[in-house]
This record gives C-alpha cells, sequence and structure tokens, in this order.
C-alpha cells in the first residue's frame, strides 16, 4: 500500500505544477503560503489516524502541498537576490537540499525509534513555524505577492 501512497504523492506534486505552470500561474511568496497549510494537515493526519483509506486522503494533500512550496521556495530565492548572485543562491538551496537529505531520516529515526509518530509531530510544528512566520512577515517587494 505504501508504494501506492507514495506515487500517489508523485502524481500530484506533478499534476499541481502543471496546473500552476498552465493557469495559476502565483508568485513563490503566494505558492509557500497556499501549500504549506496542504502540508502541515496531512502531517496532522498521518499522526492521528490508523485507516488506511485516510492514509491515502493524508499522502494526497502532501502531494498538492508539496507541489506547491517546492516550486514556491525555489524560484522565491531566485528572485530575491540580484541577477549575479543567484547562481550562489541556487548553489546554496542545493547544498540545503543534499544536508537534508542525509539529516532527515537520520533524524526521522532516531525520532521514531523514540516513539513512532514523533518524526509526524516534528515535521508538523516546523511546518505550522512556516505558515506563522509566511503570516507574520511582510512581502518583499521583488518576491511579490500576486
Amino acid at each position: 500500500f505504501l508504494a501506492r501512497w507514495l506515487s500517489l504523492v508523485g502524481l500530484l506534486l506533478v499534476a499541481t505544477q502543471t496546473v500552476q505552470m498552465k493557469l495559476l500561474k502565483w508568485a513563490p511568496r503566494r505558492l509557500v503560503r497556499a501549500g504549506a497549510p496542504f502540508l502541515l494537515i496531512s502531517l496532522l493526519v498521518l499522526l492521528f489516524t490508523a485507516s488506511r483509506t485516510t492514509y491515502a486522503g493524508a499522502y494526497a494533500l502532501f502531494g498538492v502541498g508539496a507541489g506547491l512550496v517546492i516550486p514556491g521556495y525555489m524560484s522565491g530565492v531566485s528572485l530575491a537576490v540580484d541577477q549575479d548572485r543567484q547562481g550562489a543562491a541556487a548553489g546554496l538551496v542545493t547544498l540545503v537540499q543534499g544536508v537534508a537529505a542525509i539529516i532527515a531520516p537520520l533524524g526521522s529515526t532516531l525520532l521514531y525509534e523514540r516513539a513512532p509518530g514523533l518524526p509526524f509531530a516534528v515535521a508538523a510544528v516546523l511546518c505550522a513555524g512556516v505558515i506563522l512566520v509566511g503570516l507574520l512577515v511582510a512581502p518583499a517587494g521583488r518576491v511579490g505577492e500576486t
């Protein structure tokens, strides 16, 4: 079942990005602000359910959220810096993704050993922090809100 749900995440991630590119064309800040709640809700559902059907719904929400957040932060970084610094900004984002690809599974495993739901709870708290920052921080003039 897990393979199907992970495939669902990938399918909805691609579908969401396609809708964004062809129809919505939202600015990076709006993408992150719209996607983060989907991620938070999906993590909370995964944390508090034991139903396979509900798991599938949570993974679907996760795919939509990731489909909005990932292009939002990737494009937001490039728009937030001058053209001569875009290479360095892209390199920094790639570095952080690489480090996260090592730290996240390790950290999740350590948290899971303490309590199986703990990785989801920590991820939900981090996601709630992103939402809070997005609500409290005034938009920068360069990245925009449209």
